[in-house]
């Protein structure tokens, strides 16, 4: 299962990285050195708003579970779900390699789909659960450059979650062992994250953010696995694969120094494009 998410994961930077081969940026190039893509505390407002979308889904694999010398046997259904967001970002001076943080609230809908294989009395069968949470996380983020319009970000971070409804289907038969002894989708949750992003200037003061985020533990519910949750008689790892938007804006309290450093690609007399 760790493979098939670390894969995924890898696709989805690598169609990234062939579609910025054809992206064109929207000022002109002009810089000759690697220097700090994101944007300067120093000559934007430290603090601005971020918008995000992304889909979800919980990653497992076949499972088989034993009760009093009977199997049970369950292989997942990935059911794509949504998450919306929106927060703020707060932007300070490169601290330990961090550049900003970032706080938001989400809506985030966790489905999931399960096959069974009851060989205790010998079913086979299906069944879903839909579980919606209002969320909110919480982002210490790391950008390194790699080129002149685009860098990576590392961030680790905290993401707390209740379930506002949740919808469960429960197959087994009425004479099935396993029919009362299952996890529902947790209606708390708490963890610790890990995001890695491909941030991509779009023009001098917009940031796209393309990302990936996985749990790194749980802190409640306290599970199997310090990663994963329970459901049903499985383990699945929640996988979001977002995109961010940050726009900044100049700081109002002075004006940049004409070819200030600082100042992104493009920038003409320290006031931006024509």
């Amino acid at each position: 299962m760790r493979v098939s998410l670390v894969l995924t994961i890898a696709l989805f930077f690598a169609f990234l990285a062939q579609a910025q081969k054809k992206y064109k940026p929207g000022f002109n190039k002009s810089r000759n050195e690697f220097e700090q893509v994101f944007p300067s505390e120093d000559i934007f407002k430290r603090g601005g708003w971020l918008f995000g979308a992304g889909v979800t889904g919980l990653i497992g694999s076949e499972n088989t579970t034993s009760v009093n010398g009977q199997n049970l046997t369950t292989t997942p259904q990935i059911i794509p779900g949504l998450k919306l967001e929106v927060g703020r970002y707060y932007n300070f001076k490169r601290t330990l390699s961090f550049t900003y943080f970032d706080y938001s609230l989400s809506y985030k809908g966790l489905f999931h789909g399960e096959d069974f294989d009851d060989q205790s009395i010998d079913q086979s069968g299906s069944h879903t659960q839909l579980a919606h949470y209002a969320s909110g996380s919480f982002n210490l983020n790391s950008t390194i450059p790699i080129g002149d319009y685009n860098f990576i970000q590392n961030s680790i971070g905290v993401n707390a979650g209740y379930a506002f409804i949740r919808n469960q289907e429960v197959g087994y038969a009425e004479n099935s062992p396993f029919k009362d002894d299952f996890n529902e989708a947790p209606q708390i949750v708490g963890q610790v994250h890990y995001q890695l992003g491909f941030g991509i200037m779009l023009s001098n003061n917009l940031v796209l953010l393309p990302y990936a985020e996985v749990p790194v533990f749980n802190a409640y519910p306290q599970t199997e696995s310090s990663y994963q949750l329970d459901i049903y008689h499985n383990q699945y790892v929640p996988l979001t694969i977002g995109v961010k938007i940050m726009p900044f804006n100049l700081a109002d309290t002075k004006c940049p120094d004409v070819n200030n450093p600082k100042l992104p690609g493009g920038f003409k007399n320290g006031y931006g494009d024509d």
